[in-house]
């Protein structure tokens, strides 16, 4: 009975794979370092993505774009920026011709150290403009929101200060040219940062992110509240004796503001998650950290939850949990209108062998999630970005989620059969080199590693047999790494 329903389930995953999956990892990138730092759906359910690679462009290393369709599979992918060192941190879809605008920085091109670097380009990822923007000491862009008249808001921050050693910055840019409209810095006298920028409904903008001119030198979370022209309205500061920042900020259609980021002042041990909300007047409502006491968590990115139940918002962070599959995980949770978890304690932890990081999260269609961030499992040379799309359930695990071939083109014929198998199954791959190398790894669902060989590809010989003899009946993982490509399977054995 039990081989007759793997057998009937792996029937009916076939009969669907032509519909997009609500779960899915895939990772991209070369010999260097690649990681996604912004993630948007388009309006077409695909996935553009902006990070940095070094193992592709111009040099050093590149704000790297791709587009992803819904399957996972890869249409495009481009770098921006010269030799030196150039990122892209937050990307947005642009309403008026689907295209996308990135913000992050460069020390390729402006005016002097580090400056805040924003292109926009057409739906393929073509350059409308690029622009730099600041003085001549160092000045970065974190994070960019549309404003109420379909201008450009970014934050970030400045060296090239005002007040103290760094400021909060803000810049407005016109949209169709790239031209700055005005800028401003906030701060005190000390090291001010602002990490994200938000606004949910008229022309006011809410910033989010640390300082240590207002709260101690250790630094506290900061929250501004700022008019259309760039005026500042009002602001929070909150914080313990030790290290507090905010990396992001949500923002309720009654005013009420929820701050989330780490803590080292409000914690079971070591760094925390933080997550605090407060009401229209800033007074606190809830406060809550989440964390286990020998290990570090930080979230990243706060959403509002797209669920049907009573969620309040999804956050996702990185975890060193005891019971993590090994090193980082990514755990991305529900919490209730109380601050309080919804769902199991694992729900939504994430991840290989290797680090695994996700530092944004934007919501998708069928009330799922996309993530992106970097791993350095899942057979990648060096860190590979990484995307990750989940459903409502955010369930756990890397086994409930199906991996996409997705460094594999269309050219590329690799063929799993049988599948479902009984005591073998075969690996027949038509179009790898003559002569090149393959690694083959097999995970089961617990993590554990079954098997792992290499293999020289000849052209009189391209079909591998596997035994199977002694395994369990069920899924497992299956990875196939040439030197440039690798390849992803479920494979199911009866």
């Amino acid at each position: 009975m039990r081989k007759q329903l793997i057998y009937i389930l792996a029937l009916l995953s076939l009969l669907v794979s032509a519909q997009p999956p609500d779960k899915f990892y895939t990772k991209f990138g070369g010999s260097g370092i690649d990681i996604g730092y912004g993630v948007k759906e388009t309006f077409d359910r695909q996935y553009v993505v902006i990070g940095s690679t070094s193992s592709y462009g111009a040099g050093g290393m590149d704000a790297f774009m791709l587009l992803v369709d819904s399957m996972g599979q890869l249409k495009w992918q481009k770098t921006f920026g010269g030799i030196g060192t150039d990122e892209g941190k937050s990307i947005l879809v642009n309403p008026a011709d689907s295209g996308f605008v990135f913000a992050g920085y460069t020390n390729s091109f402006g005016f002097g150290g580090y400056d805040v670097y924003v292109v926009r380009t057409d739906k393929n990822g073509n350059i409308i403009w690029e622009k730099s923007f600041g003085g001549f000491d160092w000045d970065f862009g974190n994070d960019l929101v549309f404003a109420a008249d379909g201008n450009l808001v970014v934050c970030g921050s400045s060296y090239s200060s005002t007040y103290g050693k760094n400021d909060g910055y803000l810049i407005k840019i016109n949209t169709n040219s790239g031209n700055l409209i005005w800028q401003k810095n906030y701060g005190g006298i000390e090291d001010d940062e602002f990490k994200a920028v938000v606004r949910r409904t008229g022309s006011d903008f809410y910033l989010a992110g640390n300082s240590k001119s207002f709260g101690d030198l250790n630094g506290d979370m900061l929250m501004y509240k700022i008019g259309a022209n760039g005026d500042s309205l009002t602001s929070i500061v909150y914080g313990g004796s030790k290290y507090d920042g905010a990396n992001d900020v949500i923002v309720f259609d009654n005013k009420d503001i929820i701050l989330a980021g780490g803590s080292n002042s409000f914690t079971n041990g070591k760094r925390d998650v933080f997550v605090i909300k407060f009401d229209s007047l800033s007074n606190v409502i809830w406060k809550k950290n989440y964390g286990q006491s020998g290990d570090d968590e930080e979230c990243y990115k706060i959403v509002f939850s797209l669920s049907s139940l009573l969620n309040e918002v999804v956050l996702i962070y990185t975890t060193q949990e005891s019971g993590a599959f090994t090193k980082k995980d990514i755990k991305t949770i529900y919490l209730n209108i109380f601050g309080d978890y919804f769902g199991g304690y694992n729900s939504g932890k994430f991840g290989s062998y290797g680090d695994d990081e996700a530092f944004d999260i934007a919501p998708a269609k069928n009330k799922g999630y996309v993530q992106v961030g970097y791993t350095t499992g899942y057979n990648a040379q060096n860190k590979d970005l990484f995307i990750v799309r989940q459903d409502s359930l955010l369930a756990e695990g890397t086994f409930s989620v199906v991996g996409i071939n997705e460094n594999i083109s269309k050219e590329d014929q690799v063929s799993i059969y049988p599948n479902p198998f009984t005591s073998h199954f075969n690996i027949d791959i038509t179009e790898i080199e003559s002569n090149s190398s393959i690694q083959i790894t097999i995970y089961d669902v617990f993590g554990n590693l079954l098997l792992s060989e290499k293999q020289i590809i000849v052209r009189q010989s391209n079909m591998l047999k596997v035994s199977t003899m002694g395994w369990n009946s069920g899924v497992y993982s299956l990875c196939i790494k040439s030197d440039i490509k690798t390849y992803h399977s479920t494979i199911i054995k009866q």
